[in-house]
């Protein structure tokens, strides 16, 4: 048993596709054996926040653009009404936060974690060890919040001397006197309204989005998340915002192509005009460089740009990395390639 939600755009021919996602797999593929446009979002949950996400995903279309927008799984948009003006702590804070009202907080975490407070916070403590989201709102007094393995604590409304502890159960809830697991509700009004037995440490399962195009269409995507996209085909146009995921396109063939990362690799296959690319930590692969312009920026992570075919045309490459490794093949020794390549305490290393 899985969900699906599948939607076919009105008219044939290239389109652009704009997707929205947190977490997921999304891989796109541009084929001639495609004439309309096909999204497929789906997941092997059956019910739960995943499942609801893909039921909850939105198509629309104006003009010959397809917007996708697919609701956030584990990391929830507060209710209407709720401050959400929150602070970001990373490793060890603790008293005073700037902003609202959280005196002697003490929030430890060690991982890639998010605590977002909004609203009265007094003597509470956040401790977790992995990748976690706390979101208070509202008035919280002396909470304690306690977890390991993925995922999120978020209290919506008041909650009072509450303590929440779990290890790899996923998402906790508390929301005007409801205690949720995982999607589930375990507690009302201090009432256990689950059969004893009932199972709530499954973690939600991953959102795979499928689409097919015809050859020649347009890609945006933004995930602020952990989304990976997968490329496969021809494309006149990719633009790609993440974050911690990754862009895979060996097997692509993109006219102009733009994507920036925090942590994900980037790897392009053929790119024929102009490319910008850039991570903090990720590296950067392309496989076939064929001219135009081309412009490759890391912090940490290592640059590989090939040509093992040769430039067929008028080229200009800059690539820089502060600490990561540049290596190139086939770009020098041409006339008509520009190419610059630095890094500060990396090496540089070309190959006819």
């Amino acid at each position: 048993m899985t969900t699906e939600n599948t939607h076919t755009v009105q008219n044939p021919g290239p389109v652009r596709v704009e997707i929205e996602v947190l977490s997921g797999k999304v891989t796109v593929g541009a084929s001639l054996d495609v004439s309309r446009a096909t999204v497929t979002v789906h997941t092997v949950d059956t019910q739960g926040a995943t499942a609801d996400a893909v039921t909850g995903t939105g198509f629309v279309e104006y003009g010959n653009t397809l917007k996708v927008k697919i609701p956030n799984t584990g990391d929830s948009e507060a209710p209407a009404g709720s401050p959400h003006a929150g602070t970001t702590v990373h490793n060890v804070f603790r008293g005073r936060v700037g902003g609202d009202f959280h005196q002697a907080a003490t929030f430890v975490q060690a991982g890639r974690t998010t605590v977002q407070t909004a609203g009265g916070v007094r003597g509470v403590v956040f401790t977790q060890n992995g990748t976690d989201n706390f979101q208070v709102f509202g008035g919280v007094r002396d909470a304690v919040f306690t977890r390991r393995d993925t995922g999120d604590v978020r209290t919506f409304s008041g909650v009072r001397d509450a303590v929440f502890s779990q290890s790899g159960l996923g998402n906790v809830q508390m929301d005007d006197g409801t205690l949720y697991i995982n999607g589930i509700a375990i507690v009302r009004d201090g009432v256990v309204v689950v059969p004893e037995g009932t199972r709530v440490d499954a973690l939600p399962r991953t959102i795979h989005v499928d689409i097919q195009l015809p050859p020649g269409s347009e890609v945006s995507f933004t995930s602020s998340g952990s989304a990976s996209l997968a490329l496969n085909g021809d494309f006149h146009q990719v633009e790609a915002i993440l974050a911690d995921g990754a862009m895979s396109a060996a097997k692509a063939d993109i006219g102009t192509v733009s994507v920036s990362t925090i942590t994900g690799n980037i790897t392009l296959g053929h790119t024929r005009d102009t490319a910008v690319l850039h991570s903090d930590t990720g590296d950067i692969d392309v496989h076939r460089f064929g001219g135009g312009t081309l412009t490759a920026t890391t912090s940490a992570g290592d640059i590989d740009i090939q040509a093992p075919s040769g430039v067929p045309r008028p080229a200009s490459v800059t690539l820089n990395s502060v600490t990561g490794d540049i290596d190139t093949d086939g770009l020098v020794g041409l006339s008509h390639v520009r190419l610059t390549a630095h890094s500060h305490t990396g090496e540089v290393h070309h190959s006819l």
